[in-house]
């Protein structure tokens, strides 16, 4: 009798033991989900806060599930942002800038009903911020501007947009310069743990048929190292006196600050 008393506190005590370094094990993960997120890694805390949204503690799945939902707002990511937004404002009490971003979300995914009754809703939480009603009669309006006729014509540029971001284009003698993350480094695993994508560089490309940017461009180059440092780099600016302005970021990021330096190119 006295093995068997023996043998049940020994699993009772294995049990527990298990029990605990789960929740060590998931509160150790949480922590450093939250320093990654702090940092701007978001791109790396990510898969931290996906092991947390199952957890049985509800705060911790609420906090997890923000936390997610932000980082995939940062990261630029709209589908997975109104996903994890959507998810986050099920729990009771939770922010109300989490109505805010799912419909700025949703917005940018062009789902402009579910867009304004997410704007309604957060304009019911913070009556005083004006952005809510606003935004929601943005969505509204949109809806009516469908059936104006066409006034221009979209193209698709083709080769100078990627699954990655290009903005800031601005023409430059023969052709367009841009700024873009798509040089990912495999090699050297030097990528922007904001995004997990490269960092921002200038490209280049030039019209296929001489100065007719209609019909289509050649395939963007990266420009020389005296304007893509280590670091971002872009948009670029052409001044007047035909000076080049191309923000060279040196980065030094604390948990208090981002130091940006940056560098006029002549």
């Amino acid at each position: 009798m006295k093995i068997v008393d023996e043998m049940k506190k020994n699993i009772l005590f294995l049990i527990l033991a298990i029990f605990l370094s789960g929740n060590l094990t998931l509160m150790a993960q949480l922590k450093q989900a939250n320093l990654l997120f702090d940092q701007f890694k978001f791109s790396k805390a990510v898969p931290f806060y996906k092991k947390a949204v199952s957890d049985k503690n509800e705060a911790i799945r609420k906090l997890a599930t923000c936390r997610l939902a932000d980082c995939y707002r940062m990261m630029n990511n709209a589908e997975q942002a109104s996903l994890w937004y959507a998810n986050s404002v099920i729990f009771t009490e939770v922010e109300p800038i989490n109505y805010y971003y799912l419909g700025m979300s949703l917005r940018t995914l062009a789902k402009y009903s579910e867009a304004e009754k997410a704007f309604q809703k957060y304009a019911e939480k913070v009556p005083l911020d004006f952005k809510g009603k606003l935004y929601a009669e943005y969505c509204n309006e949109i809806m009516l501007w469908k059936d104006f006729s066409p006034c221009a014509e979209v193209k698709n540029a083709g080769v100078l947009n990627s699954a990655y971001s290009e903005f800031g284009s601005m023409f430059y003698k023969e052709g367009l310069i841009f700024t873009s993350d798509r040089d990912i480094d495999l090699i050297n695993d030097r990528n922007y743990l904001w995004t997990s994508f490269g960092y921002l560089d200038l490209f280049s490309s030039h019209p296929l048929d001489n100065t007719d940017f209609w019909n289509g461009m050649t395939i963007p180059i990266k420009l020389p190292n005296i304007f893509n440092q280590p670091y971002h780099d872009g948009p670029a600016v052409l001044l007047p006196i035909l000076r080049k302005y191309s923000p060279h970021v040196q980065q030094k990021i604390s948990r208090e600050r981002i130091v940006l330096t940056y560098k006029l190119i002549t």
